[in-house]
């Protein structure tokens, strides 16, 4: 709930706004403070945009294809709550979502089902070092992204480090697993690498 402590009075939004509107000065549950136009404060926004993010929505859109739903859902939590399992590997350095999709799951799904998607196919971004946007998305089938996040991780290592894991393996007769704690890596993806080098 969202604590009123002043008016703060007639302002522009921004610089390119072509008219002024009425702020309040806001406190959230979490302790942030911060500007509110009336509008949104009489209908009752309940937090701050950080708070909201942090919260997974229930799906309520009634019209709306179930399962973009929950790719849309699940793309804002791991990036924005931290709370998240998979934080780190997403918000936590850094991806984000695009304005356009992070604020309205409409844009998305509009994106979504006029650039490819059917049922049984998961998001992909092409670039994993930056966010979530139309430029760099894609829909492709489960097994071409664990394909794809595989050559991901191998890509990390330079031939001479691939050189020195396949010796580890042949030399020290270590397992998959053991090698793969060893470099943190999955031990399929060390199965990988293995097979690469035997297959050269």
């Amino acid at each position: 709930m969202l604590t009123f402590i002043k008016d703060i009075g007639m302002i522009l939004p921004t610089e390119k706004s072509p008219r002024k509107y009425r702020y309040y000065l806001v406190r959230c549950e979490c302790g942030k403070e911060f500007g509110i136009a009336k509008n949104n404060f009489d209908k009752k926004v309940k937090s701050c945009e950080q708070c909201r993010l942090k919260t997974p929505t229930n799906y309520r859109h009634g019209n709306a294809n179930k399962t973009l739903y929950h790719t849309w859902n699940n793309m804002i939590y791991r990036c924005y709550n931290d709370d998240n399992k998979a934080f780190m590997r997403y918000g936590g350095r850094g991806i984000k979502v695009c304005t356009e999709w992070k604020n309205n799951f409409e844009t998305f799904e509009t994106w979504a089902l006029g650039n490819g998607f059917t049922e049984g196919l998961t998001l992909e971004r092409v670039n994993n070092n930056i966010g979530y946007s139309p430029l760099n998305c894609r829909f492709i089938t489960k097994s071409a992204q664990t394909k794809n996040r595989c050559c991901s991780v191998i890509n990390r290592f330079t031939e001479e480090e691939l050189s020195d894991i396949c010796e580890m393996y042949e030399e020290l007769g270590l397992s998959y697993k053991s090698l793969g704690s060893m470099l943190n890596v999955n031990p399929k993806t060390v199965c990988n690498i293995i097979k690469g080098k035997y297959n050269a």
